[in-house]
């Protein structure tokens, strides 16, 4: 059922119809009660299609949502923030309604600053529609804490960069101790034309008003081309506490012809020192390359050790998975199984097929790893483990959960400060749930 826009470009339904099957309600793992309409909000905004593309979980318990907006025709794509309240609501005071619209289109990652202010990367649009000529340069766009656009960001609340390719775009925010701003993201130069289309990696460091910072890279800018592969795509990033970057993503080999798949892909890893350039004490030249086929999602930093997502590709079908790498870049050979740990879903949702994805990674506050996905082709999947990469019995079903619902595109995860899982995913809507974390939570 679709209502007319009664909240800015935002109302909210019920979910009767939304949410099909949850694993241990009421347990850990089980839709909360407490949170919105039995455990989940759903934000109808009145388009064909919404996509959720990042949650911030905030200390007060609220958190924000990053989401896309796609009318018909899809040309006319919009980037909104939702802020949500700890009890599942759209909080009024934010935006308008609770949910401010982005005055560009484009966002894909967000951070919130310690003044509160919403700072959100992603990528303006070129002049056709997004499904042909795509993003063209990388943007920043911040607002004040209310939703309101800061003027005293950029010019106007914006910053964009062009790197003098044809297409650049960000994946991943992230903000330093220091308030200095790292896009991580890709440029290539060209969309449409699949011989031109070879994706390299791009990381760029602004001060914290939206400047390039100089002295990061070259003029603020920092481009990977590695000689091996064809094709190299980040996903996501993250800090390490001495200021070194850690960026996750694929690598492939061109195929020979118009093959823009390429090589079957495999996960990479990789860490720049502060001022941009790789690190040659992480796997000897700052780039590791998992015997892994599939494709890495993101990735945490903790004291001894890096922890990947990442779709895997196997015997059957994809799987979703956690891959630990020691700082030095080696595999971690104790966790899990020679440094992997797979979440299966099958068993919950009575298939046989392996279609699974590792779309966001966590810890919580007790150490333990938080995994969020695709479980097949119409649920949610999230798995909890151990520091030592084996299934929590107390979470789930062995460690994990899954919610069916009549479609799931994207999914996001954040991890509140009570240790309960917020996911959302779009489809004609955005649905925003809310998971325990022990059973009586």
């Amino acid at each position: 059922m679709r209502r007319a826009r009664t909240i800015g470009r935002t109302s909210v339904e019920t979910l009767e119809r939304r949410a099909l099957f949850a694993a241990t309600p009421g347990g850990g793992g089980g839709l909360d009660p407490s949170f919105g309409n039995g455990g989940q909000l759903v934000v109808n905004v009145a388009t064909q299609s919404d996509a959720a593309i990042d949650q911030v979980a905030l200390d007060d318990g609220s958190s924000l949502l990053l989401g896309q907006h796609f009318p018909s025709p899809q040309s006319s794509v919009f980037s909104t923030v939702s802020r949500v309240t700890s009890a599942g609501a759209l909080d009024p005071a934010f935006g308008v309604g609770g949910v401010a619209e982005l005055s560009q289109p484009g966002g894909m990652s967000m951070v919130v600053t310690p003044a509160g202010q919403i700072v959100v990367a992603g990528a303006t649009l070129g002049a056709g529609t997004p499904s042909a000529d795509g993003p063209e340069d990388l943007l920043l766009q911040r607002l004040n804490a209310d939703g309101s656009v800061d003027t005293t960001f950029g010019t106007g609340g914006i910053t964009t960069t062009d790197t003098a390719h044809r297409q650049d775009a960000a994946v991943k925010l992230l903000q330093q101790a220091d308030g200095k701003l790292v896009v991580v993201g890709y440029e290539q130069k060209a969309f449409l034309s699949r011989v031109q289309q070879s994706p390299h990696i791009i990381v760029t460091r602004y001060d914290a008003d939206g400047h390039l910072d100089g002295t990061f890279g070259t003029n603020g800018v920092v481009v990977t081309d590695l000689p091996r592969f064809d094709i190299e795509r980040a996903a996501s990033a993250a800090l390490q506490a001495d200021g070194k970057i850690v960026v996750v993503g694929t690598a492939a080999e061109r195929e020979a012809g118009f093959n823009v798949e390429a090589s079957p892909a495999r996960i990479l890893v990789l860490r720049y020192n502060a001022n941009g350039t790789l690190d040659n004490t992480f796997s000897k030249d700052g780039v590791a390359v998992s015997r892994r086929r599939g494709a890495a999602s993101d990735v945490r930093v903790e004291a001894n050790r890096i922890l990947v997502s990442a779709s895997r590709t196997v015997a059957g079908g994809r799987v979703a998975s956690v891959l630990a790498f020691k700082l030095n870049g080696a595999v971690s050979a104790g966790f899990g199984a020679n440094g992997v740990a797979t979440a299966d879903y099958r068993k919950l949702l009575g298939t046989a097929a392996r279609n699974d994805t590792a779309d966001r990674l966590a810890i919580d506050s007790t150490g333990k790893i938080v995994l969020a996905g695709r479980a097949g082709t119409d649920a949610i999947g999230v798995a909890r483990l151990t520091a030592k990469g084996r299934a929590d019995p107390s979470f789930g079903t062995r460690g994990k959960s899954v919610t069916v619902f009549t479609a799931v595109n994207n999914v996001t995860m954040a991890v509140q400060i009570d240790d309960k899982i917020l996911t959302a995913s779009g489809g004609t809507d955005i649905t925003i749930a809310r998971l325990l974390a022990v059973a009586g939570d």
